[in-house]
This record gives structure tokens, sequence and C-alpha cells, in this order.
């Protein structure tokens, strides 16, 4: 849960003003819980229903259409932020909420603070997208016969009669699901892609410099998409990339100069260390790889368990054979397996066997 989301960062229930200012500091700030699902909580963002609500009612062409629009932009984000939800519970880690707002979503997940489980985790959520897409593909195919390569292409195909309607839907949400992965996979900050890169960089060099790589890499593409936003008006998405791309910026800074405050030697542990995970209900959950890892470990350790047994039951009737008829009744494998049973326990320290 964020700071923002919990009861004594709530300060408009302490605002001057009276009711009236309290209501309104609410709608600015306040957020209202949707429901619960997978045991995650779904928050949404008071301001976001006031906009949702305007968009149905001034945003021009019909409100019902207004309306299902905004509630499929929602429900793919939500989705989206599910994804990574899912990915935190696969390594092993924890994920209790989610929050929407007019900047999008997000996931409060906890995961091993390692980079496969960071990756994991991270890289969940655009392969919710990416699923959607093939899932509107297969019903575009099947509505209009053709399989769009991008929402470019939506003035290009005809839909067969009577699936009109289930066409125009399911290019709808494939637009969006495809606007969203794009957008989402900029290497910037705290977008899914910045996140990626530091993730895939902090094997090969290090938490720190994987960071300060990616938060320098993210202040450069934001900078950038907000001057191409600016110029290019509604065909780079307008004020709302400028606002979000403005934020992506702010953070990047700011996370900046906290890793250059704290400097490289307060990470020098952070690949190999959760220090977080003692703060958490549940420290440890093995998650499917974890488990994976578990499993193949145990069939190893008992077959080289049952290998060992049968070694020594085939040693003692070798060497009960040389008891009763002599080293010269054995066979050329049983001379082999007893030469290179003899040269095992001479590197292991163990007495070597009698005939």
């Amino acid at each position: 849960m964020g700071f923002d989301q919990r009861d004594y960062s709530r300060d408009y229930q302490d605002a001057q003003g009276g009711p009236f200012m309290r209501a309104v500091w609410w709608v600015l700030s306040g957020s209202v819980h949707l429901f619960t699902i997978f045991g995650i909580r779904v928050r949404i963002f008071v301001n976001l229903l006031v906009v949702i609500a305007l968009m149905a009612l001034i945003g021009g062409g019909d409100p019902t259409n207004n309306l299902i629009s905004a509630v499929i932009l929602f429900s793919i984000i939500l989705l989206h932020e599910l994804g990574h939800c899912f990915g935190a519970w696969w390594t092993g880690g924890e994920a209790k909420e989610i929050t929407l707002g007019i900047l999008g979503g997000l996931a409060y997940t906890y995961s091993a603070n390692r980079p496969w489980p960071r990756f994991i985790t991270v890289a969940a959520g655009p392969a919710v997208n990416v699923i959607i897409c093939i899932i509107c593909g297969i019903g575009l195919y099947i509505t209009s016969g053709f399989v769009p390569l991008g929402p470019w292409q939506f003035g290009e195909v005809f839909p067969k009669p009577g699936f009109a309607s289930a066409y125009i839907y399911l290019f709808w949400i494939y637009t969006i699901s495809y606007a969203l992965l794009v957008f989402n996979m900029l290497p910037i900050f705290p977008l899914d892609g910045g996140q990626l890169l530091q993730a895939i960089l902090w094997k090969q060099i290090g938490y720190y410099k994987s960071m300060m790589a990616a938060l320098n890499v993210s202040i450069a593409g934001a900078s950038i998409v907000i001057l191409l936003a600016l110029a290019g008006g509604r065909y780079f998405g307008g004020l709302l990339t400028v606002l979000i791309m403005f934020n992506c910026l702010l953070t990047s800074v700011q996370l900046r100069a906290m890793m250059r405050a704290q400097g490289p030697w307060a990470f020098q542990e952070e690949d190999e260390v959760d220090y977080a995970a003692s703060l958490r209900d549940n420290p440890h959950k093995p998650g499917f790889f974890e488990k994976r890892r578990e499993k193949k470990e145990q069939v190893r350790q008992q077959a080289e368990a049952q290998a060992q047994q049968n070694d020594a039951q085939r040693l003692d009737q070798i060497l009960a054979k040389i008891s009763k008829s002599g080293r010269d009744s054995l066979t050329r494998s049983e001379r082999k397996f007893l030469e290179e049973t003899t040269k095992k326990r001479q590197k292991s320290g163990s007495s070597q066997p009698r005939g």
C-alpha cells in the first residue's frame, strides 16, 4: 500500500473550511474501494470517476459510447496491473492492492529484490496486453477474415455481414491494448520499459549502475517525448502525454538524486539481499521458478541416492563372488565396475574394497 493510501495521510479529513473544503479535497485526492479480486484490493481515485463522467457527458459524440470507451480503457489497465500481481506471485512475491488514477494504474507488488524476479514481475504486465491483442486478433479474423498488424489498418478492413458491432468493439479493444503496450515499453521510469531496462542491466553491472543508467535514459527519453507531444499535438497524445511524461521526468530526476545521495556503497549487497523482506507479513514464499528448481534438485538427489544404493548392492555382489570363486571369476564389466568404484573411493578417501 502506498503512503498516499494510508489513513494517516488523508489530509482531507483535517482540511480547513468545513464540509465543503473536505469534500473538494476528497474529490481531488481521495479514493474509494471498488472490489477485491484474488485477494487484491482494487481502488479508484475519485478524480478519475469525475473524469469518466465528464468524458461521457461532454466528451462529444454519444455519451454511452464515451462511457463504454472509458470503461474499456481502464478495464485493460486493470488487467495489465493484475498481470504484474500474477508475475509477483509467480516469483514468490506478494501483491495486495491496485489503484486506478488519471495517469493510469499502479500495482503495489513486492517481489524478491533480484534481477530475474523483478524482470518477471514487470514483464507480466505487458504480456497481458500481448495476450489481449492476440485474442482480439483472432476475433477480428473471425469477423473480417483479416488480422491487422496495427490500429492504422482499421479503415482498410471491412467486417463480414452481421459482425459490424463485434468488429468495431474488438478493434477498439485491440487498439487500446496495442497503444498501451507500445507506450508502456518506452524506456522511461516508472513505465514498464524503464524498469525492464534496469532489470536487464542489473545482472551485468549491478543494481546501482543499472539504476543510474536506466534513469539517465529515462530523463532523456521523457524530455524527447514531451517535445514531440508539444510539437505534434494530438498525433503524440497531446496534453495527456505531456502530463504523463512530465510526471515520469520528475520521478526519474528525484530517483537519480536519491541514488546519488546514497551512493554506490549503499547498494553493494542489493543483488544478494532483500532487506525489505523483513518488513512483510510473509517474508518469503517459494515462487514458480523456485519450486521448479527445488523439485529438480529433489529429483536429482533421489536419482543420485538410488544410483549409490544400486552401486553398493552390485559391489556387495561382486565382493561376494570374489570371496567365493576368486577374482578370475569376474566378467569384464564386473572388473571395470570394480576398478571405477575403487578409483572413486580413493578420491573420496574411503577404504578400498578388498577381495
